[in-house]
């Protein structure tokens, strides 16, 4: 299935995440295991509940996530196989920008987007971490920065 991203004809520099919560290549085959036995289960037996498992675990295989930080903000595309979904939270609504390090991935920053009372987190590599918070600044003078470790006096016990 072919499709092109949103931000595909975008001028500027395109910051992706980097996605660290890959699944082992044993958990997939277990979980397409799973899949088929779950439908042969549901066509085969009384228990159609069957079925709906194994479409739920079948979506969330071929599930797939696209977040990119661009000039006109944070950008998330979801692939869903049936479906597709797009949203972008644009520099102005975007109210503060967090980053922080992971003790588990040296090279990696975290960085979290809050809008209104909702934030989401993303690794990023750690040389694009001045690359986004530059950006965000020339689009958004509202926008505030917070380093995690600096501010801890923010995080609540």
């Amino acid at each position: 299935m072919k499709f092109d991203l949103p931000w595909k004809d975008l001028d500027g520099n395109i910051y992706s995440y980097i996605d660290v919560k890959n699944r082992k290549n044993y958990v997939n085959y277990i979980a397409w295991f799973l899949t088929i036995l779950f439908a042969l289960i549901g066509f085969f037996t009384v228990y159609r509940i069957g079925l709906f498992i194994a479409l739920v675990l079948f979506l969330t295989l071929v599930y797939k996530r696209y977040v990119v930080v661009t000039s006109r903000g944070l950008e998330i595309f979801y692939n869903i196989f049936i479906s597709k979904s797009y949203e972008i939270w644009d520099w102005e609504d975007i109210y503060a920008l967090t980053y922080a390090n992971d003790y588990d991935y040296k090279d990696l920053k975290i960085i979290y987007f809050t809008k209104g009372d909702r934030t989401k987190r993303f690794y990023f590599k750690s040389e694009d971490l001045q690359g986004i918070i530059l950006l965000a600044k020339s689009k958004s003078k509202k926008i505030k920065i917070f380093d995690a470790a600096k501010n801890k006096s923010f995080i609540k016990n």
